[in-house]
């Protein structure tokens, strides 16, 4: 912690594991005991890690309508990174144009998020209907380091 961070009324320091899913409800309720409005993840850039907080957080801490951000996401992408590894296909795109699938990291996890968003057209077919389910996502925007998730109403 920098020597000249002041706590104060609306400042607080929590410090934890990201997977310590006790630990961010004790956050989160000290903080927005109603849920919170954004939650910005800056943690460690690890798909894994980064998706077990999101799931947990989104699910149970975040408001209807809240956005949830996710910044560093191509981490997945750099071969000197914990989980990640450099997109070396034999050509970068197919014959038609298409990319290769990349899937390490946080690049596989924003990927799945992609399906969340496509729930129902995921689940669509499906005999049972209670498997049958739209996304709970409003909205899903992926921009370059950053992705913004907004919770469906």
């Amino acid at each position: 912690m920098p020597k000249d961070f002041v706590h104060g009324e609306r400042i607080q320091l929590f410090e934890g594991s990201q997977t310590d899913t006790r630990f961010l409800t004790e956050v989160a309720t000290s903080c927005a005991p109603d849920g919170f409005d954004i939650i910005m993840d800056d943690a460690s850039h690890m798909g894994e890690l980064t998706k077990k907080a999101f799931w947990h957080l989104f699910d149970d801490h975040l408001k209807a309508g809240g956005i949830y951000i996710i910044e560093d996401w191509g981490t997945g992408y750099w071969d000197d990174w914990p989980d990640g590894k450099a997109y070396r296909p034999p050509d970068i795109q197919d014959r038609e144009g298409k990319f290769y699938c990349h899937s390490y990291g946080m690049v596989g996890f924003i990927k799945e998020l992609v399906d969340e968003q496509g729930a129902s057209d995921l689940t669509r077919a499906r005999q049972d209907s209670k498997l049958k389910r739209g996304s709970k996502f409003e909205s899903l925007l992926i921009a370059p380091s950053i992705v913004f998730v907004r919770k469906a109403w």
